[in-house]
């Protein structure tokens, strides 16, 4: 069950350090999602059965303990009940059923499951009789792979453009949970309505099971993750060049895998989606806080970020600020700005059915917890000094439990809110008090594009292009800040005002119909005009012509989508 020459061949790095491989394996192997034995899936045993990674026991040893009496699978691919009734003479010899195939398997004797023939697979490679490798175990390494690339290699399939893009990310996107989820799911849709097939690697979550990804498997993306490939490396290798493009979003995240898409797919187009520029952000939080090593890591990030905006296709930047950023210090880069995408819902409710003032957040990003902890220690207490009857409603995905365990005054901690746009259609003011950050702020444009005014400080509005005091009320102190969450939500002429110029402004600028026009001249510079393949894909298909752009057929491909407002 633990295969000491197979385990020193897989992982060089143990037999280099001279370390005895059962001592690796049960000190850190394990922990680490090792394999003892090329049939015992580690990371899918403990996904399959999440008792077991509650227990803390190592995995080889529950399942040896245990997996016979309960029916546990090591693999994908192998049964231990079927296999038990169907070889009772393992357990009479004492063997463990998958010890037992391990050492048989090698004769073409014994079979895995009920429908995987070892015999007829040993007649297909007849070499395998020779090197004694495990049938099934050569098969899940190179014929499920390949199975893999056939299902994926659909180019020519109906409703499809020919053409194929490998998306990689950091997680898969969160339905209706935070600014940047929305963003990846509206690219998502973007692409589908263009006729791309899509496949997804969440690079942070590959050894993971992840429920985030069944949304996006419904919409037709095909998810990749380790139960078929090493790595987020290894697919690329074994599966380059059957893409056409690669959307590399984040420069920690699909950046890093700048160069093994193009040693891999040399031909393919590699467009870099910043996100936003992360380096700005890191170097705002640094000086922010005065951390000068945190300050020399953003300008190894700045320089990243350059050198992927120079060596891609094509660069994808989400507000004017940053596309000057890249284009005075990138000379030369394809620098393209597409603003962040909404479905627009109209302003909603008047002034008189609407009250309360609500700030809103993803909380794994650290922006908007130290926005959050300055709204409540230095401005909250200023507005609740002005007007005592207002109230905080605080929303948004993974609130850490801190927040709720203070006693501030007049807030509500209403977290996860699974329909934000009901929500905001109650609230007369949201705010925007980040005091660092980068890119597009996606609360700033959800709350102009449902009628509520925002105040912001500098950094929330940036890179939008709004005229403050007309689009949006900015202040760069709490006392300032205070004083028109005030104003605000108690002058409706004001608010009507601010309410309609913000709306006009953010629907002319963030509605995802103009997404389609900004991809198509984005692919189009770099080379993928809707002609280029001719023959079955022919291109991939316009759902419209441009100037038809929100008409029935454009709103009924779209409706055909899930809605991810």
């Amino acid at each position: 069950m633990f295969d000491i020459e197979w385990y020193l061949s897989k992982y060089q790095d143990v037999k280099i350090s001279g370390t005895d491989p059962i001592i690796h394996y049960i000190e850190h192997g394990s922990k680490e999602g090792r394999l003892p034995n090329p049939l015992f899936q580690t990371h899918w045993y403990l996904d399959r059965y999440p008792e077991v990674r509650s227990l803390g026991e190592n995995p080889l040893a529950h399942y040896i303990r245990h997996g016979v009496d309960q029916g546990l699978q090591p693999h994908p691919l192998f049964d231990t009940a079927w296999y038990a009734r169907r070889y009772s003479e393992a357990a009479r010899g004492g063997l463990h059923p998958l010890a037992h195939f391990l050492r048989y398997a090698v004769d073409g004797s014994v079979d895995p499951n009920p429908v995987f023939g070892t015999g007829a697979y040993l007649t297909r490679h007849p070499d395998l009789g020779q090197t004694r490798v495990n049938p099934l175990a050569h098969y899940a390494a190179t014929d499920m792979n390949f199975c893999a690339k056939a299902e994926t290699a659909r180019a020519g399939r109906p409703g499809t453009s020919g053409r194929e893009i490998l998306y990689i990310d950091s997680y898969h996107p969160r339905f209706k949970a935070d600014s940047g989820s929305l963003d990846a799911l509206n690219f998502l849709r973007i692409f589908i309505n263009l006729g791309f097939k899509i496949t997804f690697i969440a690079a942070a979550e590959f050894f993971e099971q992840n429920p985030h990804r069944e949304h996006i498997e419904n919409m037709g993306v095909d998810c990749i993750d380790y139960y078929k490939f090493i790595s987020v490396e290894d697919y690329i290798e074994k599966n380059g060049t059957l893409f056409d493009i690669f959307f590399l979003s984040r420069v920690h995240c699909g950046g890093n895998y700048y160069k093994h898409a193009r040693k891999a797919a040399p031909e393919a187009k590699i467009i870099f989606n910043t996100v936003d520029l992360h380096h700005l952000r890191e170097e705002r939080e640094a000086r922010l806080t005065k951390d000068r090593l945190a300050l020399n890591r953003s300008y190894w990030t700045r320089e990243r970020e350059y050198y992927l905006s120079r060596m891609c296709d094509a660069t994808i930047v989400v507000s004017s600020a940053e596309s000057k950023i890249i284009g005075d210090n990138v000379k030369g880069a394809n620098v393209r700005m597409i603003p962040l995408l909404r479905d627009l819902t109209g302003r909603g409710r008047p002034f008189a059915e609407r009250d309360g003032v609500g700030f809103i957040g993803g909380y794994r990003h650290s922006p908007n917890v130290d926005a959050l902890l300055y709204l409540l220690t230095e401005i909250w207490p200023l507005v609740t000094a002005i007007n005592d009857r207002l109230t905080l409603y605080v929303m948004g995905a993974d609130l850490p439990e801190s927040f709720k365990e203070r006693a501030d005054r007049n807030v509500v901690y209403a977290g996860y809110v699974d329909d934000m746009a009901e929500a905001l259609g109650t609230l007369r003011v949201t705010t925007a008090p980040l005091r660092y950050g980068a890119g597009a702020k996606g609360k700033l444009v959800s709350s102009l594009l449902h009628g509520v005014p925002c105040v912001a400080t500098p950094v929330a509005a940036e890179g939008l292009d709004l005229v403050p005091g007309q689009d949006v009320l900015v202040a760069d102190d709490p006392a300032a800040f205070a004083e028109l969450i005030c104003r605000l939500h108690n002058d409706q002429a004001l608010w009507e005002r601010v309410s309609r110029s913000g709306y006009a402004h953010a629907s002319r600028l963030h509605d995802i119909n103009r997404g389609y026009d900004l991809m198509q001249s984005l692919l189009e510079s770099i080379g993928l005009s809707r002609d280029a393949k001719s023959g079955s894909g022919g291109g991939w298909p316009c759902r419209e012509p441009p100037s038809a752009r929100g008409s029935r057929a454009r709103n009924a491909a779209l409706a055909s989508l899930p809605e991810h407002r």
